[in-house]
């Protein structure tokens, strides 16, 4: 890795309560850990009933 880092995680949360209780509640306490950068992705995996039109959704009439 370069840059300022030395460790790099991915992790699955269910809602934000999850990923705070993680992030504060169980590596943030951890020895050795100072400092924590959280970067949110998220992308749409499953949408049952949307409505595409051009390649785009958009609002059902």
């Amino acid at each position: 890795m370069s840059g300022r880092d030395n460790l790099t995680a991915s992790v699955a949360c269910r809602d934000v309560g999850h990923l705070y209780e993680l992030t504060g509640g169980r590596a943030g306490p951890l020895d050795g850990v100072r400092a924590m950068e959280v970067v949110p992705y998220a992308r749409v995996v499953k949408q049952s009933g949307g409505l595409v039109a051009d390649g785009r959704l958009v609002d059902p009439p």
